[in-house]
């Protein structure tokens, strides 16, 4: 069984409502969310800056039961990432950590069994 990773990931689009683009609905209780991501449909930075989704007026954390588990950190590496951190902070992400390095997403959580780390091991 392969080892669970941190893939790319989405954030809020509050901040850049401007810039999205409709998302069909997949199936009966779908929610309902506008996305952006680049034209060319490639993951920005490598996929180490989030795609953004706003969500209609049901979030789908709205319908689910308290896991338990919580984000303890998130940090971000990228070749570029002065420019990087730059895009971070005009989406509202200002308390993200961005270090120069190969692309590579690093999240840790504490869940009722204790902490887990999911490291994209490069993107």
């Amino acid at each position: 069984m392969p080892t669970p990773r941190c893939r790319p990931w989405p954030g809020s689009a509050s901040t850049a409502a401007g810039c999205l683009k409709p998302r069909a609905a997949r199936g009966p209780g779908a929610f309902h969310g506008r996305s952006r991501c680049a034209t060319t449909g490639q993951r920005l930075f490598y996929g180490t800056l989030p795609t953004l989704i706003e969500w209609g007026p049901v979030h789908p954390s709205d319908s689910m039961a308290d896991s338990g588990i919580r984000l303890r950190s998130l940090t971000v590496a990228h070749p570029r990432a002065g420019v990087l951190d730059a895009a971070m902070k005009a989406i509202g992400l200002s308390n993200v950590p961005v270090s120069t390095g190969a692309p590579k997403l690093l999240a840790v959580f504490d869940t009722p069994r204790g902490a887990v780390t999911l490291d994209s091991q490069g993107i």
